[in-house]
């Protein structure tokens, strides 16, 4: 996802999502502007979709982004092919800590 091999495909299929929150390229400085995937561009095709999508600048401002946005009942689903700087973790500290959910 680093290179923009999907980025006319990935908006479709994303499109089926009620909100889609795309994080940053990991090591986007290794790529040319003409190869590097671009988050931007793929939250506007999105919305051009009629989806909510948006794109962010780190993993903490996606995982405070669905604290404040999820709701009881919401299903959120994490695409990664690495750690994405622990964003599920945070994610799920951040909702239990909302609710008081332990363990």
């Amino acid at each position: 996802m680093r290179r923009k091999i999907f980025q006319d495909v990935l908006p479709e299929a994303l499109a089926v999502a009620d909100v889609v929150a795309i994080g940053p390229v990991n090591r986007a400085q290794l790529l040319t502007d003409e190869d590097r995937f671009s988050p931007d561009a793929v939250a506007e095709s999105i919305c051009k979709r009629g989806r909510a999508a948006q794109a962010f600048s780190s993993a903490e401002a996606i995982a405070e982004y669905f604290t404040d946005n999820v709701k009881p009942g919401d299903m959120v689903m994490v695409m990664s092919n690495g750690s994405f700087d622990g964003l599920c973790n945070k994610l799920l500290d951040k909702l239990k800590s909302r609710t008081g959910v332990r363990g």
